[in-house]
Order: structure tokens, then sequence, then C-alpha cells
């Protein structure tokens, strides 16, 4: 007859279970709750986790998603009170204060949506490398005209594309 999980018979299995949600190391939970490291681990791996439990865990993650949300257009709100103000009594340092705040508050939204992606873009078309080994091959396709053209061509597409 098979063993039980020793974490399935724990007294303290949903504090345990809920460790493993929020990615407590299994080290630390271990330590913790004075058990193994691989009986925790195997206890995710398994899918021995409570379907309540991680049904929870998902419902607060959205309602911390929402709450962080509220915030936001809060913020967005008083800061477009400051911008009307500063209009009002043509305070220009303000004015450009509120409105650099309202643009990192819309940032701040597009990333939450999902809408924005971070990390650098470099547009290798524009970049005189690139635009150098472009002219090379372009010119020692001269006896090609026809594959000339369409490279030439092929090119001008990518780039617009970019």
């Amino acid at each position: 007859m098979p063993r039980k999980c020793s974490i399935c018979i724990h007294k303290r299995r949903n504090e345990i279970e809920t460790d493993i949600l929020n990615n407590v190391p299994y080290r630390d939970i271990s330590t913790k709750y004075n058990i193994g490291r691989m009986p925790v681990q195997r206890h995710k791996k398994n899918g021995h986790i409570a379907e309540s439990l991680i049904k929870a865990h998902e419902i607060n993650k959205i309602v911390n998603a929402d709450d962080l949300l509220v915030k936001i257009l809060h913020l967005q709100k008083e800061t477009l009170i400051v911008l009307s103000e500063a209009k009002e009594v043509k305070d220009y340092s303000m004015i450009l204060a509120a409105v650099g705040k309202a643009g990192q508050l819309i940032e701040l939204q597009a990333k939450l949506a999902g809408q924005l992606q971070e990390g650098r873009i470099i547009n290798i078309y524009v970049q005189p490398a690139f635009i150098k080994m472009q002219n090379i091959i372009l010119a020692e396709l001269d006896n090609f005209p026809e594959a000339k053209y369409r490279i030439a061509e092929r090119l001008n597409k990518e780039a617009a594309n970019v």
C-alpha cells in the first residue's frame, strides 16, 4: 500500500499550501513547519494542493490587481484636478508636472493591462552598420540586376513594416 503524502495529512496543510502558492522557497517552508523539503516539492508536483485553495489564491490575485487599478484611477483623478487648478492660475511648472504624472499613470495602466512591452527596441534598419551592409550587398549584386532589384524591394518592404 502506498504511503500517504505527509503534507496532505499535516495539521498545518493549508498554511503550507498557501506558502507554496505564494512561492515561498521550499527550504524556508521545510524550516518553518519542520518538514522535509522533498515532501513539499512532491506535494506540489503531484497536484495535491487543494483546488479550493488554488481558486482562492487566484481570486486574491485578481482582487489585489483590481485594488491597484482603483488606486491608480484615484491618483489619475487627483492629478487631473491638480492640472485643472494649475491651468486656472497659469502655473506652467505645475501644469508640466501634472501632465508628466498623468503620462506616468497612463503608462502604468498600459503595463497592467499588458498593452505595453518593456525593454529596449532597436530598429536595425536605420542603424549605420545595417545601411552600410545593405549597400555592400546591393553593390555586389550589380552583375545580377534581377536579384538586386528583388532584394532591394524586399529590404525596403521589411523596413517599412518595422
